[in-house]
């Protein structure tokens, strides 16, 4: 092989030495003379061969220094014997993502191709290879953390681990897990030298060819590292119908805790990935794998995309899976055909509100009523609050309502959250009391009062205690006159809670406020605003004290300060700063990729039984305690996550269920051309390198020694011509004697 294949062209100038050779040979004369016989005994015809044998070699040497010249301008090119060395270590990169799922029109599926590529890779090793796999699928991980190095057992075990290997329900970057092979290096591979072989079947998001930054790097690390080779094997994709794709991409819902009995509503997306062809497609809805509503007649045109909502009335409490199927016949990929979401039903979890409000005249309605009426309850006694007043709500929530000197007695641990809507004072003994609470995990909300335009002595003393002090330094902001009511407006930067209260169909817009309590200052990380004013003082701030939270209402909710409770928009501002209050104690169920698996450890007692979550492949780890929550980052793999071990209110042990939600992107399984993924692996692509440049990577050339050897035919050809022009100084020609008769 030659790394430049033009200069071979030259290989015809080895015709100019032979054609001057022929066009410069002597002309012997002739000489016509009787004595011949007596001439040729003293003539020695030995002379005249090694004459003949001098001009031969002299032409020889003269071709064979052209062709060595020619040779070392095209660069020879050997294998370097490293490269094929069983000393080297050898990366599959397998591509286990859901698009290899798809199956084509003769019933063999991308993956089943992909495996046979697999083992055949394998198959071309050597014995005593050492060999690692990486998988790609919904996260990039080794399919062991050690090389394993080829025997006949081994052999065989690795063949059994391959068909038992499950695809993905995602798929994660490819251009990622190159790097991430290239990176590495077992504590085996001391040479560090490795042959990456890429086994995957050219989807198009997976290999992300406009990320240019990442290609580069793999290109500049290829060539500029001897000991990194990297190809991409033989792929044949399955027959598949051209576009005949259908998929659920998306299934959201607004509260994944709900008060069982309750009408839940379920947005899904369903799209036609098909640039042609129109769907007749059935979409069915399930709960706990009990059909609750089906559509028979779904039309999806081609390239679209189709919005459906759905209420569910949820009877059972507990873990409640909700499933929007698609059924259609002709679609190659039907594992993206359904998506599932986990609700958690219960009855109504408590919470606590603290609230010393007199009524002082008919029809006052208090601070807690308020409160209440907005979560769907009411007071039992018509108004006024008694202690251990318990409500009847139709919401998620529990309330109970208290005066502050009952807070000694209570049991915080039983509550998800505490509100203090009015407190004259507290207990010396619930400061230390409610800190516990919050860091164990618990919410506080807190309402502040605007009594002479200061705060309470024992709301300073709290926030001190809650180390939150400096939130104690405040002044009191008033407008001038009614007409001149702040206006309250959402914070753009929590958009789930802007679109929860702002909604087109509310009146957030008429919401007015007369005074608040203006911060001097707020130096709190991670702290949020819920509500604000135009000009940006916080109404509504949430504040993160790890593990719990911290909820500050910067006004009261009197009639004589705000309109906001008259207002349809109250309604939603209390429920969603309720379960933000809430925090972890309400654990997220449904979660992209990568986010945190968070479980409160408000009611786990027992310190030393762990808390096990399994994962959707059934592998499981246990969850690691930081503060007061339980957690774990290893949601890579979409589907569902189970978490025991975890102890409820009455010391119960329960089961949680999580759910990872499927990246749409790997629905849309189009493929990206062979030319293209072979510039993207040689580097071509972006213009670093030329696919020759490319082919011609991980051999030696022999340029160097060619180009010696030249030169050495030349210095001897010149040397034979030199000796030979001397000889035929000596003679001035050549005589050929012809005899006469």
């Amino acid at each position: 092989m030659f790394a430049s294949t033009f200069f071979l062209l030259g290989l015809l100038a080895v015709a100019l030495p032979v054609g001057i050779h022929l066009l410069t040979r002597q002309k012997s004369k002739v000489l016509h003379w009787g004595a011949m016989d007596f001439l040729k005994k003293s003539i020695n015809s030995a002379s005249s061969k090694r004459q003949r044998l001098r001009d031969h070699l002299l032409l020889l040497l003269r071709a064979l220094a052209i062709i060595f010249l020619i040779f070392t301008f095209a660069q020879p090119l050997v294998s370097k014997l490293y490269v094929s060395s069983s000393a080297a270590e050898t990366v599959l990169i397998w591509d286990v993502s859901m698009s290899t799922s798809a199956v084509g029109i003769d019933g063999v599926s991308r993956q089943e191709n992909i495996r046979e590529i697999l083992l055949d890779e394998l198959d071309n090793l050597p014995d005593d290879s050492a060999v690692r796999i990486l998988l790609v699928g919904a996260e990039i991980r080794w399919l062991r953390d050690e090389p394993l190095f080829l025997s006949t057992n081994n052999r065989r075990t690795l063949e059994e681990i391959i068909a038992a290997q499950k695809v993905d329900a995602g798929g994660a970057s490819l251009s990622k897990a190159i790097l991430l092979a290239m990176n590495s290096v077992s504590e085996e591979n001391t040479d560090k030298r490795r042959s990456i072989i890429v086994v995957h079947d050219l989807q198009e998001s997976a290999w992300q060819p406009a990320e240019k930054d990442r290609w580069s790097s793999i290109d500049e690390r290829v060539s500029n590292d001897p000991n990194i080779s990297l190809r991409l094997a033989e792929y044949e994709d399955v027959s598949l119908v051209s576009g005949s794709q259908v998929a659920v991409v998306s299934l959201e819902t607004d509260q994944d805790t709900i008060a069982t009995g309750s009408k839940q509503r379920f947005r899904a997306i369903l799209q036609n990935y098909s640039n042609e062809r129109i769907y007749e497609a059935k979409v069915v809805w399930l709960v706990n794998g009990r059909e609750v509503e089906r559509l028979d007649s779904m039309e999806l045109l081609p390239a679209s995309k189709l919005n459906l909502e759905q209420s569910i009335v949820i009877e059972d409490a507990g873990n409640q899976l909700v499933e929007c199927r698609l059924e259609v016949a002709g679609d190659p990929l039907t594992t993206d055909n359904s998506a599932v979401l986990t609700l958690s039903s219960t009855s109504q979890p408590k919470i606590l509100i603290v609230d010393d409000t007199e009524k002082t005249e008919k029809g006052q309605i208090l601070p807690s009523q308020f409160i209440i009426a907005s979560l769907g309850g009411s007071l039992s006694d018509k108004g006024s609050v008694k202690s251990d007043s318990v409500t009847k709500s139709r919401s998620v929530f529990n309330p109970k309502v208290i005066r502050s000197n009952e807070l000694d007695g209570a049991m915080l641990g039983d509550y998800l959250a505490v509100i203090i809507a009015n407190a004259d004072s507290l207990p010396e003994s619930s400061y230390e009391q409610i800190k516990d609470y919050v860091s164990s995990g618990g919410g506080i909300w807190l309402m502040m009062g605007q009594k002479d335009g200061e705060l309470s002595s024992w709301t300073a003393t709290l926030l001190n205690r809650l180390d939150l002090g400096s939130l104690s330094k405040t002044q009191l902001l008033e407008s001038s006159d009614k007409e001149s009511s702040m206006r309250i407006v959402a914070s753009k930067k929590n958009e789930g809670y802007s679109n929860a209260i702002a909604a087109d169909n509310l009146d957030l817009a008429r919401a007015k406020l007369a005074k608040i309590h203006q911060l001097s200052e707020m130096n709190f990380l991670n702290s949020e605003r819920l509500l604000q004013t135009p000009d940006g003082d916080p109404i509504l701030l949430s504040i993160p004290a790890y593990p719990g939270r911290v909820i500050l209402q910067m006004c009261d909710l009197s009639r004589s300060n705000t309109n906001l409770p008259i207002l349809q928009t109250f309604v939603p501002i209390m429920r969603e700063t309720l379960r933000n209050c809430v925090g972890d104690g309400m654990s997220l169920k449904n979660l992209n990729p990568g986010e945190l698996i968070r479980v409160s450890s408000l009611n786990h007692s027992a310190e030393g039984d762990p808390i096990i979550v399994t994962r959707p492949d059934g592998s499981t780890s246990e969850l690691k305690k930081l503060g007061g929550v339980y957690q774990t980052a290893n949601t890579f793999l979409p589907g569902l996550y189970q978490v025991d071990g975890i102890e409820n209110a009455s010391g119960k042990k329960t089961t949680q269920i999580f759910n990872v939600k499927r990246a749409g992107g790997e629905s849309n399984i189009a493929s990206l051309d062979r030319e293209k993924a072979m510039q993207l692996i040689s580097g071509e692509a972006f213009g670093s390198v030329s696919s020759e440049d490319y082919e011609n990577k991980g051999k030696a050339s022999l340029a160097i020694w060619f180009a010696i050897i030249s030169g050495l035919f030349f210095i001897a050809e010149a040397l034979l011509a030199h000796r030979l022009a001397k000889r035929s100084q000596k003679s001035s020609g050549r005589i050929n004697l012809k005899p006469v008769y």
